[in-house]
């Protein structure tokens, strides 16, 4: 049996911490063109992860029914759903932790729906 996959409508985002305690992402903005899109953000800084407390991807609620669902995949991935049926530019929180400190650190980045 054959197995059909289907990759053009998941959009990878790179999440590193800086130097200087920031996060950067890339892309910024991640700009979506397919609708039912798959959103996953990928922390590739050693000693970092996404808290499991429900603060590592906040999306506004006004935008709720854009972004129906995100998963926590495990401490360095997570998935978000994006229907992109409004071409519009909308912000999240995302929100790290240092392993060994506990410290936090939080950024809104955008997504760009241009469907």
């Amino acid at each position: 049996m054959e197995h059909l996959v289907q990759t053009d409508n998941v959009y990878v985002v790179s999440v590193t911490v800086t130097s200087d305690n920031d996060l950067q992402f890339s892309p910024d903005p991640v700009v979506i063109s397919k609708e039912n899109a798959l959103i996953t953000f990928n922390l590739l800084t050693p000693g970092y992860i996404f808290p499991v407390d429900g603060t590592a991807l906040v999306v506004n609620d006004d935008d709720e029914e854009e972004f129906p669902i995100a998963w926590y995949i495990n401490p360095v991935m997570i998935g978000l759903a994006d229907y992109n049926n409004n071409a519009d530019e909308y912000e999240y929180t995302m929100t790290v932790q240092n392993i060994a400190t506990g410290a936090r650190i939080v950024k809104d980045p955008q997504i760009k729906n241009n469907n």
